[in-house]
């Protein structure tokens, strides 16, 4: 008799995850990002990652992130990540 395993669904998104920020971020002034929502059983845990036009910022792996003068001029952005059992996404903030 073959062995079925109920493999559950990897998270998809509901909602996005967006930065708050209306204006651009300045040298040491934080701004935060709004995470996304996702559904997927089990509930899929979420880890994030800034990026500065394209290069992971170390220790940059929260909501909120506050720049400094080596990020000025460049393009920022979050990559948040979900992840259960069944699989992962991941979604920019772009």
């Amino acid at each position: 008799e073959p062995l079925w395993v109920d493999i559950p669904p990897a998270p998809a998104i509901v909602t996005n995850p967006s930065i708050s920020e209306t204006v651009a971020p300045s040298v040491g002034d934080p701004f935060a990002a709004v995470a996304g929502t996702y559904s997927g059983t089990p509930v899929p845990s979420l880890s994030y990652q800034w990026f500065a036009d394209g290069v992971a910022i170390p220790g940059a792996n929260t909501l909120s992130f506050t720049p400094t003068a080596s990020q000025l001029g460049k393009r920022l952005y979050l990559i948040e990540s979900a992840v259960n059992t069944g699989g992962a996404i991941s979604t920019a903030t772009l």
